[in-house]
């Protein structure tokens, strides 16, 4: 077994040298880095326990002129039945030593309760040595918030109904690797599977357990070799990325109401989906509003309709043109109603509201009217009565449009 060949170094190099090669060598085999692979961990204490070696100017010397088999006996100084269980430990001491406070993956520094208190020193667990055990797997899942978003659509979406598509951003598993961050995915040796694990930091005076996230498989109870990591996710197993889903709008809808797409929030590990929740907003419709499950339109009809009757056309929200028969003298802002021709009922779309028409008289021009003497003659009159010894004011009607109102306007608004 050649000593330097292990550590990569040559026969004359400085104890510098050879510190600084087992120091790469040591983070890069180390077992807590590598998910306690038995070949590696046996790597990591050959490299360990030839640096022991080398690191003594008196063994180095003795193993140079002699060999591995002049060290025998003086390599440890422990007793023939505690070398076979302290032989590991010891290898983490010596890592650790070279280290100083990098005790493994997981060391930090630790300070007690007692630090906030001025009057108290501070406590390191840096100098101590630690036992990890992995703690039971929890079973606690959390659910993601809700996502919430508006949606616009027309009344005559409303009337029909319509299957709607949204592109939403959200965090979704990554399909490359399923979720697990890369590739042949293992249960971590280090927590079992699950994530935690308990540190018990220790020395001749004093003892200190502390439950930490398990660094190798950085919590997720899955461990993926570095050289399998997922390029895609980065390792983390999802991603931010848009997905298109649809809702679908029944038939008699109404503004606000809303749309709860289950489970389509963000995705993540330990994590269950919360809900999409759309909200509808209705848009504004140029010949329609509309009133619970009522349609109301306002209809302009010729005088000679509203005093003769006769047939009006108009198109309607269901795409089809409706044939009416306005009765003889109608009178301005009076209201007719259309039973069932309003919007579906959004629980029973096979029945609807009404349909309410407001209606508005066109009078006519002058120029429309060619015996606009004769017509005055057969129109009905109604005088006008006024208390006896009223004081009347007689005063000119001006059109909006005129100069005169136009610089009244201007004055005030000054």
């Amino acid at each position: 077994m050649d000593l330097y060949r292990i550590l990569q170094v040559s026969s004359n190099s400085t104890l510098e040298e050879i510190s600084r090669s087992y120091k790469k060598l040591a983070l890069k085999y180390h077992p807590d880095k590598n998910n306690q692979d038995e070949q590696l961990t046996e790597k990591f204490k050959s490299i360990t326990r030839a640096y022991e070696i080398l690191k003594d100017p008196k063994k180095r010397s003795i193993y140079d002129r002699h060999g591995i088999q002049g060290l025998e006996g003086i390599t440890t100084t422990e007793s023939p039945k505690q070398q076979p269980t302290t032989r590991f430990r010891n290898d983490y001491d010596i890592f650790s030593s070279v280290f100083e406070d990098i005790n493994s993956m997981f060391s930090r520094h630790h300070q007690s309760m007692f630090n906030q208190a001025s009057n108290f020193p501070q406590f390191s667990t840096s100098n101590m040595k630690k036992h990890v055990e992995p703690l039971p797997k929890s079973t606690k899942v959390y659910t993601s918030d809700d996502i919430y978003h508006t949606t616009e659509v027309t009344l005559q979406d409303l009337y029909f109904g319509k299957i709607i598509k949204l592109s939403l951003p959200k965090s979704m598993k990554c399909q490359k690797c399923n979720g697990f961050g890369g590739l042949n995915p293992q249960t971590c040796r280090v927590c079992q599977g699950s994530g935690q694990v308990l540190i018990t930091y220790f020395n001749q005076f004093s003892q200190m357990r502390q439950n930490e996230t398990c660094s190798p498989c950085q919590g997720n109870g899955i461990y993926i070799a570095p050289q399998n990591k997922c390029l895609q996710c980065n390792g983390i197993g999802y991603i931010q990325d848009t997905k298109i889903i649809s809702a679908n709008v029944l038939p008699g809808s109404k503004n606000g109401d809303k749309i709860i797409l289950k489970n389509e929030s963000d995705e993540g590990r330990n994590v269950i989906p919360g809900d999409v929740i759309l909200k509808i907003r209705e848009k504004p419709h140029p010949e329609f509003m509309r009133d619970g499950n009522d349609l109301i339109k306002t209809i302009q009809i010729d005088l000679s309709v509203a005093i003769g009757g006769g047939p009006i056309f108009f198109n309607h929200l269901n795409g089809k043109f409706i044939k009416t028969i306005v009765e003889p003298t109608i009178q301005y802002d009076d209201i007719k109603i259309i039973e069932d021709y309003g919007m579906p009922i959004k629980q029973q779309p096979s029945l609807k509201g009404d349909l309410i028409l407001k209606f508005q008289i066109k009078i006519p021009t002058l120029k429309e009217i060619p015996n606009l003497s004769k017509l005055i003659e057969n129109l009905p009159k109604t005088k006008p009565v006024l208390p006896v010894d009223s004081e009347i004011n007689e005063v000119v009607l001006t059109d909006p449009s005129s100069t005169r109102f136009k610089k009244r306007r201007i004055y005030d608004e000054i």
